[in-house]
């Protein structure tokens, strides 16, 4: 049990004060318990942290699995992917800056990072190549990349504990939902109307 809540009121203290902030002494304090207890646990207010982060990352990993049901309408998957992914990004704004800006990353970090080579974007990449149809795989990533500038981006930023950066240009008045359903209806409107101009042209030439 201590150690759960040692695990808690580091998290805690993580979203109240940035990383950089915490201390053991306050870890203990938080947590009810004392420093001994905490370096008994972890070993190191590092190691502690890093084991934190890593459970919070597992949610991002997670996030990806929608991409996977192929019994879903491939653009659906990726509105799903995406309401989940902005959600955790608004959710966790400490994690997504480091991830993002590449500032001081832990061993849990970096695993993640080796996630998205390795598994994540070509997850992202397959379900692109469904909605485009047959196009060079560099044209998806493209896309991905114009994905995550457009709707991640801004999260990150907005979410900064920077005060010096000003964001309230970034924030459009309306809620993430309607951003990222918006932002797929303009996007990728083009392809969804292809098929069904397809469609008519075979009509015609049936009837020709």
């Amino acid at each position: 049990m201590s150690r759960e809540k040692i695990l808690q009121a580091t998290w805690e203290l993580i979203k109240a004060e940035g990383i950089e902030n915490v201390t053991t002494r306050k870890i203990a304090s938080h947590a009810e318990t004392n420093i001994a207890s905490v370096n008994y646990y972890f070993g190191s207010k590092e190691q502690l942290i890093n084991e934190v982060v890593k459970q919070r990352m597992e949610a991002f990993r997670e996030a990806f699995q929608v991409l996977d049901e192929t019994a879903i309408a491939p653009l659906t998957r990726l509105r799903q992917f995406l309401h989940t992914y902005a959600a955790l990004l608004v959710e966790h704004p400490e994690l997504a800056k480091r991830l993002f800006l590449h500032e001081s990353l832990f061993a849990s970090q970096f695993e993640y990072k080796e996630f998205l080579k390795r598994q994540g974007f070509e997850k992202l990449v397959a379900t692109m190549l469904e909605i485009i149809g047959p196009q060079p795989r560099e044209k998806a990533l493209l896309m991905i990349r114009h994905i995550f500038g457009a709707l991640f981006f801004p999260l990150v930023i907005k979410g900064s504990f920077n005060p010096a950066i000003d964001t309230s240009f970034m924030d459009p008045h309306t809620s993430l939902d309607e951003q990222i359903d918006l932002f797929l209806e303009y996007y990728f409107s083009p392809f969804q109307a292809k098929p069904r101009e397809e469609g008519r042209t075979m009509e015609r030439n049936d009837e020709e």
